[in-house]
């Protein structure tokens, strides 16, 4: 479900207006003092500096999910972006040591800015830090092939990385179309027309732009290598002022600067490694409250030459500062690179920003409604977030607003994870409509019901969140005291349960309107008191691996309660292993006489594989498809009606299968595991097993009685 991009981070759209859409790390160029001649000027630059940037680049390359939000920082701990809002003024600019201005940063700046003492803990007002993170030495054998692949040709090797940077800077997409026609009438709407002669007439060419809406953007990468270009000119720019020297010019990634005849500068004798040390050599009795992290490398990051009348500042250009409003703030009467600045009155005792910061930022709240407003907000334009546990009647309230809908002309589509799930809302899985609709189309329903939130993985929320970009409006429903998504994870790395229910995204696809359901709807009073006292403040109490004295006690009291002694059709167990065996038993206890035995050679494998059965009119068969097979859906229940050298199904008319379409697309249905039945309901008898199995839980409790109707029909077992 992943976009083509593996270097592309995606962004919930609140964070991409408060990150990507806010104004880019801008090259430093300014003129300090004016240059009245080049006698005794000199001139250095960073070599290759944007390709340096990468190639000997320390820090793990962030990749950004719809989930990640913008934190306040609390704490003294740095994110992969950092948003540093302390006031730049014109005077004394070069002191400043690269920093161009509030905004946000990579944090190979923020350290190199912390370390020095420019700004301090509480002006790092927000962070943002992503979920995935890639090697930090990932780009260096791509840009390697790149090098060798322009042979001598060195202008091009450069241009060709500087382009790829470029390239990263842009985050709109677009899609050109072009339709050839003979007659000039047919052009549509707002295109480009061109005319082409021929003998005996024209062709005219109609070409077409469309936007497509998307949610990734590169600008982590880019800001990576302007950051670093910044903290290069301003260990530059440190290291011209420890050796006395005074900076006239800084264009991009040079200074020009006059050193004193006795105390000559020697940035080109400086390696990677010694920019690590900078700071400490020159104060030996600092305590930076940062460190940097070292460049493990010998080559050299800056050249050095007298300065020649082309490497003056002229023409047209734009001043750092200009693009800054005159801050009315006071410059420190201590300079940020005197040992005296260092760490002086920096951090607060505990960490957290100032409360004229903090008032600025807009935390996120959530408007509780009652059943009749939140219907109300829906027909008016509105989104909705509907939670409840198991039974409170979730499905049937949002089916009743959907009807509403529809009545009114609205389009209405509906999706979940499961095709269970789905079967009962009346939609279609969630990956099915994804495919369809935004990967390889575009929606055209106007509300979005979205059942079992909490079930949906990271990878298709990566696709949805593109839908909060075009005004499309959601109605979600779920219970996060369930499973989480199996595997969820991003570019490798495992997401957080609890990362959708605490995510801005959740809040912004619901337009910060919640319903919360109480009421039992579905099952009897005694087992909805059971399982709805396994939740604590909304949240389940989650036991830790291995039986705690907690979980003893709870299922002490479950098996004393529910203790049904008779044959149990439904049964639910942790291991595929115990699932086969109680299948088997079960299978061949109940088999009439007439039942067909469907052989499975070999040894069963482990997982939902398929097994020897024996099947008969009457016996209910669980579907088990990637994807739809003539009618059968993953995780379905379907009814044997006839057998005669092919089979048929009940619920599905005119469907026909052949015993290798049964044994290789429908399983026992008797035994389940606890994961698999999220969404699902058992009216007949049901028993929990595998409860002193180590990876068993209260949430595997709860999820397993809140799919039963009543409390005698339940049976807990070890």
């Amino acid at each position: 479900m992943y976009d083509g991009d593996q270097l592309a981070s995606h962004f919930e759209l609140e964070v991409w207006k408060r990150y990507v859409e806010s104004p880019r790390p801008k090259a430093l160029t300014m003129k300090l003092r004016e240059c009245k001649n080049l006698i005794d000027m000199e001139i250095s630059d960073v070599i290759r500096c944007r390709r340096s940037a990468l190639l000997y680049n320390v820090h793990p390359i962030p990749v950004f999910c719809p989930l990640d939000d913008i934190k306040i920082r609390t704490e003294f701990v740095l994110g992969d972006l950092n948003f540093v809002a302390m006031p730049l003024s014109r005077k004394a600019f070069a002191s400043f040591l690269g920093y161009s201005g509030p905004g946000w940063q990579h944090r190979v700046q923020t350290e190199w800015l912390l370390h020095t003492g420019v700004i301090k803990w509480e002006h790092i007002t927000e962070t943002l830090t992503a979920t995935a993170h890639l090697p930090a030495g990932l780009l260096a054998e791509p840009l390697e092939i790149m090098e060798r692949a322009w042979g001598e040709n060195s202008g091009n090797a450069k241009l060709s990385v500087n382009s790829l940077i470029g390239l990263w800077a842009i985050d709109e997409s677009d899609m050109m179309k072009i339709r050839t026609s003979a007659r000039e009438d047919d052009a549509p709407d707002h295109c480009l027309k061109s005319i082409f002669e021929y003998q005996g007439g024209f062709v005219y060419d109609f070409m077409t732009k469309t936007k497509i809406i998307r949610n990734a953007s590169c600008r982590p990468l880019h800001d990576l290598c302007m950051c670093s270009e910044a903290t290069r000119v301003g260990q530059m720019l440190f290291a011209i002022q420890m050796a006395g020297a005074i900076p006239y010019e800084l264009k991009t990634d040079s200074v020009l600067f006059k050193a004193k005849k006795r105390r000559p500068v020697e940035l080109d004798k400086l390696t990677f490694r010694d920019l690590g040390t900078l700071y400490t050599r020159s104060y030996p009795l600092a305590r930076p409250t940062a460190q940097l992290t070292i460049v493990s490398s010998e080559s050299k990051p800056f050249r050095q030459s007298p300065a020649e009348e082309k490497d003056l500042l002229r023409g047209c250009y734009e001043s750092v500062t200009t693009r800054l409003s005159e801050s009315s703030a006071e410059i420190p009467t201590t300079s940020p690179t005197t040992s005296q600045g260092i760490g002086a009155g920096s951090v607060k005792s505990d960490g957290t920003c100032s409360a004229q910061v903090v008032a600025n930022l807009h935390p996120r709240n959530w408007h509780e409604c009652t059943t009749e407003e939140g219907e109300r907000l829906v027909m008016e334009k509105g989104s909705l977030f509907v939670q409840g546990i198991a039974g409170t009647g979730k499905t049937t309230y949002c089916q009743g607003i959907v009807e509403r809908l529809q009545a009114a002309g609205e389009r209405v589509d509906i999706i979940s994870k499961t095709h269970v799930a789905s079967r009962r809302a009346g939609g279609v899985t969630a990956d099915h409509w994804v495919r369809r609709h935004v990967i390889n189309g575009s929606p055209k329903c106007t509300v979005l019901w979205i059942d079992e939130i909490s079930q949906i993985d990271v990878g298709l929320l990566l696709q949805i969140c593109k839908l909060t970009f075009c005004g499309i409006r959601f109605i979600l429903s779920g219970d996060f005291n369930q499973f989480a998504p199996i595997g969820n994870n991003f570019r490798g790395t495992p997401v957080a349960e609890d990362a959708l229910q605490n995510s801005n995204l959740l809040h912004t696809m619901a337009g910060g309107n919640r319903v919360t359901l109480t009421e039992c709807r579905r099952s009897d009073r005694e087992l909805f008191d059971f399982y709805a006292s396994l939740v604590q403040g909304g949240v389940l109490n989650i036991t830790p691996r291995g039986m705690s004295n907690i979980l003893r006690t709870i299922l002490a009291q479950a098996k004393a309660t529910f203790n049904f002694s008779g044959f149990c059709r439904n049964n639910l167990v942790i291991s595929h292993r115990k699932r086969i065996q109680l299948n088997r038993q079960i299978n061949e206890q109940f088999a009439p006489p007439c039942a067909v035995r469907l052989e499975i050679g070999g040894r069963v494998l482990r997982g939902n594989s398929a097994q020897t059965m024996l099947i008969w009119p009457g016996i209910q068969l669980l579907g088990a498809v990637p994807t739809e097979r003539k009618g059968i859906r993953n995780g379905c229940l379907y009814t044997v009606s006839e057998i005669e050298g092919t089979v048929r199904i009940q619920e599905l008319p005119g469907v026909t299968l052949s015993f290798e379409q049964v044994k290789s697309w429908l399983r026992l249905s008797y035994a389940q595991t606890y994961a698999s039945v999220q969404g699902s309901e058992f009216t007949a008898q049901l028993r929990l097993h595998d409860t002193t199995h180590h990876f068993f839980t209260q949430r595997h409790l709860f999820v397993g009685l809140s799919r039963a109707r009543a409390a005698k029909d339940v049976s807990v077992v070890d």
